[in-house]
């Protein structure tokens, strides 16, 4: 028996954690994107358009990495849905 860690949403597309490693897969991909946000420099005063762009495109593959890994995880496949 498979074990799912995320359930998808009632609408749009994506995922929520319904177990305990779902929320820490959750925890580990925000901790990535603090890490790339403090690498990036994010928090200072005077924030150039580099690490700015920089620290998007760094936070858009860690979620296409992170939606490639966990889509076999979640109850019902990853699909766009729409209201009825």
């Amino acid at each position: 028996m498979k074990k799912y860690w995320f359930k998808s949403k009632r609408l749009g597309y994506g995922f929520c954690p319904i177990c305990l490693e779902g929320w820490l897969a959750i925890l580990a991909l925000l901790g990535l994107v603090f890490l790339s946000a403090w690498i990036n420099n994010i928090w200072s005063k005077s924030i150039d358009g580099k690490n700015g762009f920089r620290f998007f495109l760094d936070t858009l593959i860690l979620l296409c990495v992170f939606t490639a890994l966990y889509k076999d995880k979640v109850i019902g496949g990853l699909r766009w849905r729409f209201c009825k």
